[in-house]
C-alpha cells in the first residue's frame, strides 16, 4: 500500500515494483512483464508528462515530453497503428492488436494513479473522510486475503476517531506508525497534540498541560534574590505558591 502512496516521480523501477506486488490486482503477472518489456525499450526516465514534471520541479528547464510515460505511450500507440515498410533497430516495438488491451490498461493505470495521488497532495480531510478514501484506494488497485484485509481495515478505521482535519502528510506519518503494529491500537483523538507558543498572558488558558522547554527544575518562576539595585521588584512577585 505504501508503494502506491509513495509514488512521486513515477520512475519505471518504482512503478513496476508496485505492479509486480502479489497484492496488485489491476494487472496479471504476464501483463506486467509485457508492459515492462515495452517501457524498458522506450527510455522512460520519470514523470507522467511535462505538466507532472513541472508540478514536481517548477524550475525545470526541460519542458518537453522527452523521457516521460506520455512520450512512450504515444510512440507505442503510433506503432500499433502504423507499421513502416522498413523498420530500424532503434524503433520501439511494433505492437499487434492482440495486445492493444494490455497497452490500454497500462495507460489507464498510470493516468488513474497519477490523478489519485495528485488529490492526496491537495486534500485536507477529516479522519473519517481519510479512512473512507484510503480504503477506496486500496480496493481500487490492491487485493488481499480476507484475514490480511480485515487487520488492515481495522487500523485504517481508527482514523475515524481522530478529530479535526489534516493534510495527507500528517495522515501518512500516522499510518506508517499504526500499520507497523501487529494488532490494532486505539488512536488518540488528537493527531497533533503539541502546540508551541511563547509564554505570554492569555495564550495558555486552553491548555491542560504546559511544558517549559529549556529550563531546569525550579528555574521557573525565578527565585527572589534581594538586591539594592532592584527598586521595582518585590518578594511577592516571586512567590513560589503563585505557580
Amino acid at each position: 500500500f505504501f508503494d502506491l502512496l509513495s509514488l512521486d516521480r513515477f520512475k519505471p523501477m518504482d512503478v513496476f515494483k508496485l505492479f509486480s506486488s502479489p497484492y496488485f490486482a489491476s494487472l496479471s503477472e504476464k501483463e506486467t512483464k509485457l508492459l515492462k518489456s515495452w517501457i524498458d525499450q522506450s527510455g522512460v526516465k520519470w514523470g507522467v508528462d511535462k505538466a507532472h514534471r513541472k508540478n514536481l520541479l517548477p524550475n525545470i528547464l526541460d519542458e518537453t515530453e522527452s523521457g516521460t510515460w506520455k512520450e512512450a505511450f504515444d510512440a507505442l500507440l503510433a506503432n500499433l497503428i502504423f507499421i513502416p515498410k522498413n523498420a530500424t533497430d532503434w524503433d520501439l516495438p511494433y505492437l499487434d492488436f492482440s495486445v492493444a488491451e494490455i497497452l490500454g490498461k497500462g495507460i489507464t493505470l498510470i493516468e488513474s494513479i497519477r490523478a489519485d495521488l495528485d488529490f492526496l497532495k491537495s486534500a485536507h480531510l477529516s479522519g473519517k473522510e481519510w479512512a473512507g478514501h484510503l480504503l477506496l484506494l486500496f480496493n481500487r488497485y490492491l487485493n488481499a486475503e480476507e484475514e490480511t484485509f480485515t487487520s488492515f481495515q481495522e487500523k485504517i478505521l481508527l482514523l475515524k476517531e481522530i478529530e479535526g482535519s489534516f493534510s495527507f502528510s500528517n495522515i501518512k506519518r500516522y499510518l506508517m506508525n499504526c500499520l507497523k503494529q501487529k494488532r490494532g491500537v486505539r488512536a488518540t483523538k488528537n493527531l497533533e497534540s503539541l502546540t508551541f507558543r511563547s509564554l505570554r498572558p492569555g495564550v495558555i488558558f486552553s491548555s491542560k498541560v504546559i511544558g517549559i522547554l529549556g529550563m531546569h527544575e525550579g528555574a521557573y518562576p525565578r527565585p527572589y534574590l534581594p538586591s539594592s539595585l532592584n527598586l521595582i521588584g518585590k518578594e511577592s512577585d516571586y512567590d513560589q505558591k503563585r505557580r
